[in-house]
């Protein structure tokens, strides 16, 4: 549900770029919007980059506990849970 909810604020941030680049003026919600879905996609390279690592099950379990613990903004905010 997360990787879904991720790909549309990717498309509606897209819009509101595109629109902006048009020289249409974008609210301020919009211009938040834009800011954390491209912070989303910046620490979700990261992150896949730590689940790619060959470990085991547990492993990445405890990779991701570690990254939610101590660098919590890394986890974007689709995988969130606020």
């Amino acid at each position: 549900m997360g990787t879904q909810l991720l790909f549309t604020d990717i498309r509606v941030a897209a819009e509101l770029l595109v629109n902006q680049l048009r020289g249409y003026q974008v609210a301020e919600r919009e211009r938040k919007k834009l800011k954390r879905t491209l912070n989303d996609i910046s620490s979700l390279i990261p992150v896949t980059i730590l689940m790619l690592l060959p470990v085991s099950a547990i492993g990445h379990a405890a990779i991701l506990a570690a990254i939610k613990r101590y660098i919590p903004f890394l986890i974007p905010s689709p995988y969130s849970s606020e």
